[in-house]
């Protein structure tokens, strides 16, 4: 019996080291889990919080985006709304900068077609006292070389005369001279 005792005890004793080693394989498999979960978990609340921040961090760029966005449009209203006031006067500015631009034109064409036309004129005047210039002195050239030619003419005519009548008393001494008697010789 001691030995049934002893062999008990000792199965006793292995059969509680096998359990004490079996709790204490088991209590660290446990606590092995226990931090793979609580490492899991860390990792999962990391990657959510991140995922949080990012998708914060995106709505308000986005909301920064749309204020600013936002902002712009109510500056465009502002800046439309305030010209849409204005409108009536810098509508009148340009009218009336538009007719002083316009009148200025206008002007300027119609005094430089006034001095062209006047130069025109102005040219055509001295050509024309330059024709009659030219023409006047043809002219007097004319009526000197008419002088000139009545003078011979004239000077013809005298000596032609003078001639005929040298002919003619010639003609007549010889007429006499043959009704004297004689033989005409000339």
């Amino acid at each position: 019996m001691e030995d049934k005792r002893t062999g008990w005890k000792k199965e006793t004793e292995a059969s509680e080291a096998a359990r004490k080693e079996r709790d204490e394989a088991l209590k660290k498999e446990r606590a092995r889990e226990q931090e793979e979960y609580e490492y899991r978990v860390r990792a999962a609340r990391r990657k959510e919080e991140d995922d949080y921040n990012a998708a914060r961090a995106k709505k308000e760029a986005e909301l920064s985006e749309r204020e600013a966005a936002v902002a712009a449009q109510e500056a465009e209203f502002e800046e439309i709304r305030k010209r849409a006031a204005n409108f009536d006067k810098e509508l009148a500015a340009a009218v009336k900068q538009a007719e002083t631009a316009l009148r200025t034109q206008l002007e300027t064409a119609f005094n430089h077609e006034k001095e062209l036309a006047a130069r025109e004129t102005e040219g055509e005047r001295k050509l024309q006292a330059q024709t009659i210039a030219t023409l006047e002195s043809k002219i007097q050239s004319q009526e000197k070389q008419i002088a000139e030619l009545s003078k011979k003419a004239a000077d013809s005519a005298a000596q032609m005369q003078s001639i005929a009548l040298k002919a003619l008393e010639s003609a007549q001494a010889r007429l006499v001279v043959a009704k004297d008697g004689g033989e005409v010789r000339g």
